[in-house]
C-alpha cells in the first residue's frame, strides 16, 4: 500500500464546515494507516480567491475543494477564475443543499464532482476525491495524445511545444532570431461558458489572420495563446486591440542563446 499523501487545497474557511471536513479527514487518515485504500490528505485552507491563488503559486496540490459559500454569492465567477488559474487540477464542489443547482452547473462547467454539506463524511469525501483525481488524470492523458485543441483548431500546448522546440533548433542552426507573442484572454473567464468559448474561438481566428504562414500558434492553456516566429522580426504580429485580451511579446536576437524557457518566461507563460 502506498502512503503518499494527497495535497488538498480547500477554498473556504467557515468554522462549521472546517469542523466537518477535519472530522472526515481524520477518519480517512486513520483508515488509511489501518490498511484501507483511502487517501491520507494534507490540507491547506484558503478563505478567498486571492488566498487560493497565492497558495497555488507557492505549493503543488492534487485536488481542490471549492466551497460555494466562500464565493459570497458569486460562485460561478469564482469557480471560473479558480479553474482558469489551475486548469490542470480537479475541482470538487462543496455546497449547501439549497445550492445544489449551482453545484450541478459547476460540474457542467468542469468540476469533477460535488458534495452537499450534509453528505460530508469519511467515505463520501474519500470516494469523491479519489474519483476526481483519477478522472482528471485520464482526461489529461487523453488530451495529451492529440496535438490539436478541439475548441479552436490551433495546436494545443503539447503540439505547440513540440513544434516550437523544432523551430528553436532551426533558428540556432541558421543563426536566426526568435520571437514569441503571448495572448492572455483570462478576462473572459467570468463570462458564461458558451460566451467565453465564442470569445476564445474569435481570438483564435484573429491569431490566424495576423500570423505568417511559417509561424506556430497554439492554445497554451484554457485562456491563453502563444505564437512563435523564426526570424523576420520586421513583420510584426499585430492583433486589433480589444478589452478582453492583452498581447505581450519577447524577442531573442541572432547569436543569443535560443532557449524557449527564456522566451516563455519573458512573456509570463506559466
Amino acid at each position: 500500500m502506498s502512503h503518499r499523501q494527497t495535497k488538498v487545497l480547500i477554498l473556504g474557511d467557515d468554522p462549521d464546515q472546517v469542523l466537518l471536513l477535519e472530522e472526515a479527514f481524520a477518519e480517512m487518515g486513520e483508515a488509511h494507516f489501518a490498511g484501507q485504500e483511502l487517501p491520507c490528505c494534507l490540507r491547506r485552507y484558503a478563505g478567498d480567491i486571492p488566498a487560493a491563488f497565492e497558495a497555488l503559486r507557492l505549493e503543488r496540490f492534487d485536488v481542490i475543494l471549492f466551497d460555494t459559500a466562500a464565493a459570497g454569492g458569486a460562485g460561478l465567477l469564482a469557480f471560473l477564475r479558480l479553474r482558469a488559474q489551475a486548469p490542470h487540477l480537479p475541482i470538487v464542489t462543496l455546497a449547501p443543499r439549497q445550492d445544489q443547482p449551482l453545484a450541478l452547473s459547476l460540474v457542467r462547467q468542469g468540476a469533477q464532482d460535488y458534495l452537499l454539506y450534509d453528505e460530508i463524511d469519511c467515505m463520501p469525501l474519500a470516494h469523491s476525491l479519489r474519483c476526481a483525481i483519477e478522472r482528471n488524470r485520464l482526461l489529461l492523458a487523453q488530451q495529451s495524445i492529440s496535438l490539436t485543441d478541439e475548441l479552436t483548431g490551433l495546436y494545443n500546448r503539447r503540439g505547440f511545444v513540440q513544434l516550437a522546440e523544432r523551430d528553436a533548433r532551426l533558428a540556432a542552426s541558421l543563426r536566426l532570431g526568435l520571437s514569441c507573442w503571448f495572448i492572455d484572454a483570462r478576462a473572459v473567464a467570468g463570462e458564461d461558458r458558451q460566451e467565453a468559448d465564442l470569445r476564445l474561438i474569435e481570438i483564435a481566428e484573429s491569431v490566424r489572420r495576423c500570423m505568417l504562414d511559417t509561424d506556430i500558434a497554439g492554445r497554451w492553456d484554457e485562456y491563453r495563446f502563444a505564437v512563435l516566429r523564426v526570424g523576420r522580426p520586421e513583420a510584426d504580429f499585430r492583433m486589433p486591440p480589444a478589452d478582453h485580451f492583452q498581447v505581450s511579446a519577447s524577442h531573442l536576437e541572432p547569436g543569443q542563446e535560443l532557449q524557449l524557457e527564456s522566451l516563455f518566461a519573458a512573456v509570463e507563460i506559466r
